[in-house]
């Protein structure tokens, strides 16, 4: 997965690469390190907050 890539979620534990020309569920626009005790659930929180900061990092 890249930055900018586009997403189609199957479910809140599958996504698949999907063409960014047609429509989409969600793109790719960064990446945030957790640690290994975060459960998906926090993953997902986590990651919409970094993005809402402008924190999301290589």
């Amino acid at each position: 997965m890249r930055r900018r890539d586009c997403l189609d979620v199957r479910s809140r534990r599958e996504a698949r690469p999907a063409s960014c020309d047609g429509t989409y569920d969600e793109q790719v626009l960064g990446f945030t390190r957790l640690g290994e005790d975060v459960t998906l659930t926090e993953a997902r929180t986590r990651s919409h907050a970094a993005c809402a900061r402008g924190g999301a990092a290589a």
